[in-house]
């Protein structure tokens, strides 16, 4: 069984920007697939991520017409090779109260 076939929260089509702060040093951009209560699923180009690996994400996320600035930390669940770069699943995993409240509120 793949991570994929595991999910059980419910995932919503995200398109947008991703920035990815590793090791406080080293910036990579991303473009996001889709995001869960308790992840996001990016593609990475030219950078694979080691998994179970940590990092920190910013991203902007319009919710009832208000944008938020998302700041996380994450945790590298997979990452797979693909033609456009690195399909990365990440889980949150420390996130602040506001950021996981406009998250549902757009997942849902």
């Amino acid at each position: 069984m793949s991570y994929h076939d595991q999910r059980q929260q419910s995932r919503k089509i995200f398109r947008t920007v991703v920035t990815i702060l590793v090791d406080r040093a080293h910036i990579y951009h991303a473009k996001s697939i889709d995001i869960s209560q308790t992840g996001i699923c990016l593609i990475v180009p030219g950078k694979n991520l080691i998994i179970g690996s940590t990092c920190h994400i910013m991203f902007d996320l319009v919710v009832q017409g208000k944008a938020h600035k998302i700041q996380v930390a994450v945790k590298v669940i997979y990452s797979i090779c693909m033609d456009e770069g690195f399909k990365t699943g990440l889980q949150f995993i420390k996130i602040d109260a506001a950021a996981d409240a406009a998250i549902q509120t757009f997942i849902f």
